[in-house]
């Protein structure tokens, strides 16, 4: 529908700017040179044209321009309108602005000007974000955030962006988070988005870097209602669609104009409001989210001799576009219902209801089928009726009716529907089936020698049978037909709908998401059925969903064709190079349930290809599910993680990313590390500095400085192993209060670490790691905690010796405490079903705190408390000390780790000891305890040990009085045989052995240790927002290494991946190819040099035979 605004009688001139509120409530225009701004109240949802009267005017004001620009440094600008929406406080706010130089002007909904104090001194360009309350204003050197939900207004950030190009704000419905993007490393389309909140790098969006790529910016943005797509436009016309989990585009469109895009129908569909030049018309384009699927077009306006001023989307269905005819200078407002659009072309429809069918077991409402002679029948199915023959020509469907069971017959194969199910037949080449929670289309293809095919779609878990359907069979703005599915679900009258483009999906050229989702999903009696309808699609983007590639790994199937099997449809998919792997929102994550599904070729291939992508492309965002299910890897395939680690070593950083020198000479140790995050560009100026840490810091580093060397810069391809998950803002208080007692979402380091593998620790990236995390926020907190345990044991010591009140009640308030947090420590780690308990340090832990409290508690009010409680309580606070200086000198941490190594390698040799030990032990203490001779100190099994341990020493005193006994000498003898010449000897050769693998464990058990320790700080000694705080937990590190380990490990290791090998076997074919062409060529041309030769020959034989006759 189309109404004029009386915009004639405001504006003289040509409207210059003009925008729309959110809810599409109200408009606001400027002309530039009447200089007058108008606020227009539009009454949405009108069903008849109105011509709005000037009492639809809300308001209009004439402004002096100069109050923005200087006229006189400024011939020509350009201004441009924001509008808030209509807040709580029933105030509306305009602002108008031109360029990055000058003042924004600010007007409220009465046109009053207005002087927020926050807005003193700020220039910029304007614009509310999608909230509607939050104003951001920005130039060249800062961002501006300020919340105007009250008055005053409030500046929440003030942001110096320094050299980053800033592109444009969003928001996030999931987390009510805001956030804006800068481009980093110039010319490159590398972006960041920064939280607005903690000026952190949320995500880094790293596209594929392609030659002669052109520099281009974005101009729009918006955030899916998962918060899990990030979809953009930019200056080249083009629109991407990002995974905010990984940073992978995952849809890519390239279009003339891009007015509006917005996410619809639960987030699982793209709106596009796109201008199309040829029949210059107005068209909006539903597509898939997740596949980027065109599943539907409609025209909605003629632009002839108008301009469009501005077009907004103000839900999922209700589209708003404003037009300006440039001579009269009114105002054409359009309001559109893109659905009922479509609905009234010309369709088929049918309104039924749904059937009956309720067995969900045969999921795919198939009971029995035949294929040539062969039949099959499902076990459920008692009365089982022989197919009968049907005589179908290639290239048809038909359905068949017997006794209220159907069944539907192609020229290959004959399939029995389950009682209930509703057929529906659209042509001769498609039928559907229809129940309360699916719907399936069969379609017939030629040339194959199974010739039907099967998609099917499933009604979402959270929604309620299907009470009622209907479809339209209608033809797209592109004339290929669309299948469109309305569906009413429960009593409760929900509407839904889902589309498919039929001709594009018979084709196999694409398919919707969702359908390929529960293509993969369905199972039942005929498994190969379902994996042919599903192949011809593995050369698209329908498998990026994670939820289809993981009901595609899950499926099991007993047929043995290799070429429809799950794993070469995988295989088939990963070589085409269009599967961008991505977690799913509910944490569907293919390679995980590759591993819990324990099949390793599937491990292998996505390992692969997601390593070769993400080192050969430059995408870390390939490893998102890769790190994701370290976990899982470390607990069920160690051997698969070793060899990961392996290739995930010393990888360079790619040239394009313009960061750093690749060798450069550094004074830092080995593995250095860095954090690799937009926020290392950032600047918060208001952000004060712990002048004492930074001294400290500053004199660590001194510390751990080395001789100048050659180092080389590489990055860590795990991008979010240190994160930890972001929380929701619906939360309530009470949860956020346990979240922060009790942590729950741990990051992926956390698990792997508490799992404690060691195929990881012993890489240098993750060693790399833990030198990052423990010079940026663990080695300031872990003295903190030193320092409190030397007060604790000084206190118990001095209280202990001096016997004085106070002291033993201070060491006792401190040892409460201390004993409390092991006791929080140890309830963090069993909800988060971590070992804690089989560990040995945890109780020597728990002993240094609860044992010096008990001999407190016993000593308090002048009591004396046992002397051995207070030697062990002692002992075990100096062992606690000294396993703590271990965290802080790794060569201390090193031997102590190499005495522990080689004690779990002897612990047999030792039980062994052990038990010669007792057996002469018992057997002198048998032989010599009757003897009644005062020297005798075998009376005793206790003494007797001790003379044995004794005798092992070398020691054989206590055997004096009996030097004259037989049995005593020849126990004597076996005794030091078997310890002095054989165990000993076998005990130095046990150490030889595995003194030097020991040395390489120890490093890497000191590795795990202090990783453990950061470990503990994180979940006991911080805070949800300091955990999110991406200095300390950034989406990747940066790592300096030695460049002669560099080097030599590329020699040794820098073995091809089969992605890789794969490629250059596919370079070395298409050489052979060239090849054979060019031998191929030169042959033809010998040989027809030598026919042609030939043929003379014969014509100068045959002119002489011609000649002989005629003589």
């Amino acid at each position: 529908m189309a109404q004029n605004l009386p915009s004639q009688k405001i504006h003289t001139t040509e409207i210059t700017a003009l925008t729309i509120s959110q809810d599409g409530k109200f408009i606001a225009s400027f002309s530039k040179l009447d200089e007058i701004v108008a606020l227009w109240q539009y009454p949405t949802g009108s069903n008849t044209p109105i011509t709005l009267e000037l009492n639809y005017l809300k308001k209009n004001k004439k402004i002096d321009i100069k109050t923005i620009i200087d006229t006189k440094k400024k011939i020509t600008c350009e201004f441009d309108l924001t509008m808030s929406k209509n807040l709580s406080c029933n105030r509306l706010f305009i602002i108008l602005y031109s360029s990055e130089q000058d003042k924004p002007m600010v007007l409220d909904e009465e046109m009053e000007y207005l002087s927020p104090d926050c807005l003193k001194n700020v220039f910029g360009r304007a614009q509310f974000l999608a909230d509607g309350e939050t104003l951001g204003i920005y130039n060249n050197k800062t961002v501006h955030v300020i919340s105007v939900k009250s008055w005053p207004w409030t500046l929440l950030r003030r942001i110096d962006i320094q050299n980053n190009d800033f592109q444009v704000f969003t928001f996030n419905p999931l987390t009510n988070k805001n956030y804006f993007i800068f481009r980093q490393w110039e010319p490159h389309n590398v972006f960041d988005i920064i939280d607005i909140d903690t000026y952190k790098c949320h995500l880094r969006v790293m596209p594929k870097h392609t030659p002669g790529e052109t520099t281009y910016t974005i101009s729009n943005m918006c955030i899916s209602p998962a918060g899990d797509l990030l979809a953009f436009k930019t200056s080249l016309g083009a629109l991407h669609v990002y995974d905010l989990g990984s940073g992978l585009a995952i849809m890519s469109k390239k279009l003339i104009f891009p007015y509006d895009f917005r996410f619809v129908n639960g987030g699982k569909n793209l709106l596009i409001i796109n201008f199309v030049k040829e029949n210059e018309q107005i068209i909006a384009t539903l597509c898939n989210a997740r596949s980027g699927t065109e599943l539907v077009s409609v025209a909605l306006s003629a632009l002839s001799q108008c301009n469009t001023k501005n077009v907004r989307i103000i839900n999922d269905e209700q589209i708003l576009i404003v037009l300006s005819h440039p001579n009269d200078n009114i105002l054409v407002v359009e309001e559109w219902n893109w659905v009922n659009v479509f609905h009234k072309q010309q369709i088929q429809y049918t309104d039924i209801p749904t059937s009956n069918y309720r067995n969900e077991d045969d999921c795919d409402l198939i009971t029995g089928y035949k294929v040539g002679k062969y039949q099959y029948f499902l076990s459920s199915v008692k009365s089982i009726k022989d197919f009968s023959n049907v005589n179908v020509p290639p290239g048809k469907l038909v359905l068949n009716e017997n006794y209220n069971e159907y069944s539907i017959s192609s020229n290959s194969l004959q399939i029995r529907l389950a009682r209930g199910v509703k057929p529906f037949f659209i042509d001769e080449q498609n039928i559907i089936l229809v129940s309360p929670r699916i719907i399936v289309l069969f379609c017939v293809i030629d040339n194959d020698k199974i010739d039907l095919r099967k998609l099917v779609w499933r009604l979402p878990q959270n929604l309620p049978d299907i009470n009622k359907f209907s479809y339209r069979c209608i033809n797209n703005f592109s004339q290929k037909r669309i299948l469109w599915f309305d569906i009413t679900c429960g009593n409760n009258m929900q509407n839904y709908y889902t589309i498919i483009p039929l001709d594009v999906a018979i084709s196999g050229h694409d398919l919707p998401d969702e359908w390929m989702q529960h293509s993969c999903e369905c199972q039942g009696p005929i498994n190969f059925l379902n994996l042919l309808s599903v192949k011809p699609y593995t050369h698209c983007n329908t498998f990026n969903s994670a939820k289809t590639m993981c009901n595609l790994i899950r499926y099991k199937t007993t047929q043995r064709d290799d070429e429809c099997a799950p794993t070469a449809i995988l295989e088939e998919i990963l070589q085409n190079n269009h599967y961008k792997p991505t977690i799913g929102p509910n944490g569907e994550n293919p390679l995980t349930v590759a591993i819990l599904e324990f099949k390793s070729a599937e491990i292998h291939k996505l390992l692969d290809y997601c390593i070769y992508h993400c080192i050969h492309d430059g995408q870390p965002g390939f490893m998102s599910i890769v790190v994701d299910a370290l976990p899982e890897l470390a607990r069920h395939y160690p051997k698969i993680l070793d060899k990961l680690m392996k290739q995930c070593t010393y990888v360079k950083i790619p040239s394009i990313w313009k960061l750093k020198s690749e060798n450069h000479d550094s004074i830092h140790e080995n593995l250095w590390s860095y954090k690799f995050d937009g926020s290392i560009f950032m600047a918060n100026p208001k952000k004060k500095t712990n002048s004492k840490k930074k001294f400290l810091d500053t004199l660590f580093d001194k510390w751990e400085r080395i001789i100048r060397h050659s180092a080389t810069h590489c990055f860590v391809p795990l991008p979010g192993l240190c994160t930890y998950p972001e929380s929701s803002h619906t939360c309530h208080w009470f949860t956020i209060f346990l979240d922060t007692l009790i942590p729950r979402h741990l990051s992926i380091f956390v698990k792997l670490t508490l799992f404690r593998p060691f195929e990881s620790f012993k890489s240098p990236p993750f060693e790399a790691i833990v030198k990052f995390k423990w010079h940026a926020f663990a080695r300031w907190r872990f003295f903190q905690l030193f320092f409190l345990y030397l007060v604790h044991f000084g206190l118990f010591v001095s209280a202990i010796s001096t016997n004085r009140e106070q002291l033993v009640i201070a060491s006792m308030i401190l040892g409460i405490i201390l004993t409390i947090t092991w006791i929080r420590r140890s309830i963090i780690y069993y909800v988060n079903d971590i070992r804690f308990f089989t560990v040995f340090a945890t109780y020597v832990e728990f002993a240094a705190f609860a044992l010096p409290v008990i001999t407190g508690s016993l000593k308090h009010g002048g009591n004396v408390a046992p002397p051995e409680l207070q030697s062990l309580s002692v002992f075990s606070l100096w062992i606690f000390i000294v396993a703590q200086l271990c965290v802080v000198f790794k060569e201390i941490g090193i031997i102590i780790a190499v005495v522990a190594h080689i004690s779990r390698k002897i612990l047999w040799f030792l039980l062994l000891l052990l038990f010669i030990l007792l057996a002469f032990a018992n057997s002198f203490m048998f032989l010599l305890s009757e003897d009644s001779d005062n020297s005798n100190t075998f009376t005793s099994f206790g003494s007797s040990l001790d003379n044995v341990w004794s005798m092992v020493l070398g020691d054989y005193d206590s055997l004096k009085p009996w030097t004259n006994n037989v049995l005593v000498i020849i126990y004597t003898i076996i005794f030091s045989f078997s310890t002095a010449i054989i165990l000993v000897n076998i005990l130095i050769a046990i150490l030889n052995d595995i003194y030097e693998e020991t040395n390489n464990y120890a490093n890497t058990v000191w590795v795990i240790r202090r990783a453990e320790i950061i470990v503990d700080i994180e979940l006991s000694w911080m805070i949800p927002s300091e955990r999110q705080n991406r200095d300390y937990f950034p989406w990747s590190i940066i790592y300096e290494a030695s460049t002669e380990d560099v080097d030599e490990w590329s020699k040794r290791f820098n073995t091809p991946i089969q992605c890789e090998i794969k490629d250059d076997m596919k370079g070395e074919i298409a050489k052979l190819k060239d090849d054979m062409k060019g031998e191929i060529a030169k042959l033809k041309d010998e040989m027809k040099g030598e026919i042609a030769k030939l043929k003379d020959e014969m014509k100068d034989e045959i002119a002489k035979m011609k000649d002989r006759n005629e003589g």
